[in-house]
């Protein structure tokens, strides 16, 4: 639905900076490494057109200024940001009550615009309320046989990356059903890194949503355990064989692409592959009932270390603005290893992959600060008591945390309330939990 754009952005002098800081440095930025029409050129248009765009593309661009010198600084003393968010929110409860032909396209993009500024300040249960809001109406919305392409091809991405990248921090908001995925399939070729990128994370979708099917499993297993753990493998075996069907299309996109890639380009792939490597290990993750099952899935979490190490220098390398390391709406390469630090129980891989985590970024709901105090705390829950711990092996069952729940975080005042979950024996049904306050 994209706008005739119009000379002159409108507002005032400081609206109209603020519009150059997002057109510069904040669209191009948020996104990481890769080309998105969605943040590049539409938004661009329709916030000449619509005030309460116009207004949350403001308050974006001021948030992100304002994280440039210093993140606790910005979350405090981003006043202006704040306003001009609070004008959109408000323009748009107007524009829902009053409007005659209300657009469902500018509602989804105030929408995809409040997530991204709620998540990246760290107002997480609001960022869930709109995420849960967002999807309820792109559900409705494909029920419409009239809905528009735009809506297909920019903004259901854009949601189904922002529930994947929500899913271990906002869950209790994510129980609506996923109208993001359900004839999902694998090209025959792809295009482009785009097209590669959207399928992955389409299938990524599906793999979170089995957890809740396994709760479902959890609750009924003693009626009927067979019948859902049939369920279960035929899912696991279905997502598992779409996963193969995305790798065999992306080494050969990359085959044809790669004399031509640039280094942004590259970058962008090796974000993929560790991407995909992830979706590998998180399918094996929410199908398994004890963690030293995880112990044979070692070469996935060294891929996974490996790449974001080689993405990390690619970007020192390339002298990529410092902006781009402290503030992007999309997920990169912190939840993957922090994944990798939780779940791999190997003393030196996991302390790597803490160890890459803790330079200061921002990645939509991860805050790379936060989740290397959590995972240094795993860490040494997990190894306390034991005398020696060279290998995996050496963790045993009782000793493993099979599940981290965030309940509050404050990235002010950079504290957190985090419950740990425990088997409370090898095989036992019964969970030990406990609770505790972390702070960096």
């Amino acid at each position: 639905m994209p706008r005739t754009l119009l000379p002159m952005f409108p507002g005032d002098q400081e609206e109209r900076r603020y519009f150059s800081v997002f057109r510069s440095c904040t669209a191009p930025l948020f996104t990481g490494y890769y080309e998105t029409e969605f943040w590049d050129k539409f938004l661009l248009q329709i916030c000449h057109a619509e005030p309460v765009v116009h207004h949350a593309v403001v308050a974006l661009a001021s948030l992100h200024e304002s994280f440039n010198g210093s993140a606790e600084h910005g979350l405090r003393n981003d006043q202006y940001g704040l306003k001009q968010y609070s004008k959109s929110v408000a323009g748009l409860n107007k524009y829902l009550s009053t409007a005659k032909d209300k657009s469902v396209d500018i509602v989804l993009i105030c929408c995809i615009l409040f997530i991204a500024f709620d998540s990246l300040r760290g107002d997480y249960d609001t960022a869930g309320r709109h995420l849960f809001c967002g999807l309820k109406i792109l559900c409705s919305s494909q029920q419409d046989p009239t809905s528009s392409n735009f809506i297909h091809d920019e903004i259901v991405p854009q949601f189904v990356r922002l529930r994947v990248q929500a899913k271990s921090t906002l869950d209790n908001y994510l129980s609506v059903a996923d109208p993001t995925t359900r004839a999902m399939r694998v090209p025959k070729k792809f295009s482009n890194l785009g097209e590669a990128r959207n399928t992955l994370y389409g299938i990524m979708s599906l793999v979170f949503n089995i957890g809740r099917a396994e709760k479902l499993v959890f609750e009924k297993r003693k009626a009927q355990p067979e019948i859902y753990a049939k369920i279960l493998l035929e899912k696991q075996a279905y997502h598992a064989s779409l996963l193969e069907q995305w790798r065999v299309e992306y080494d050969d996109l990359l085959t044809h692409l790669r004399t031509s890639m640039g280094s942004k380009d590259l970058r962008g792939a090796t974000l993929l592959q560790i991407h995909y490597n992830t979706a590998l290990t998180m399918l094996d993750c929410v199908h398994t009932t004890l963690q030293c099952d995880l112990d044979p899935l070692l070469a996935q979490f060294k891929e996974i270390v490996t790449l974001a190490k080689s993405l990390t220098e690619a970007t020192r390398i390339s002298g990529v603005s410092p902006w781009r390391n402290l503030l992007l709406v999309d997920q990169g390469i912190v939840a993957p290893l922090f994944l990798v630090a939780t779940k791999c129980r190997d003393p030196l891989l996991r302390r790597e992959a803490a160890h890459l985590i803790s330079s200061p970024r921002r990645e939509g709901t991860w805050d790379a600060q936060a989740a290397v105090t959590v995972a240094e705390r795993v860490i040494a829950i997990e190894e306390e008591g034991l005398s020696q711990v060279n290998a995996a092996k050496d963790v045993p069952e009782s000793s493993r945390i099979y599940k981290i729940r965030c309940k509050k975080i404050d990235l002010v005042s950079h504290q957190a309330e985090v419950v740990f979950y425990l088997n409370a024996s090898k095989g036992a049904d019964d969970t030990y939990t406990f609770q505790e306050s972390l702070s960096w």
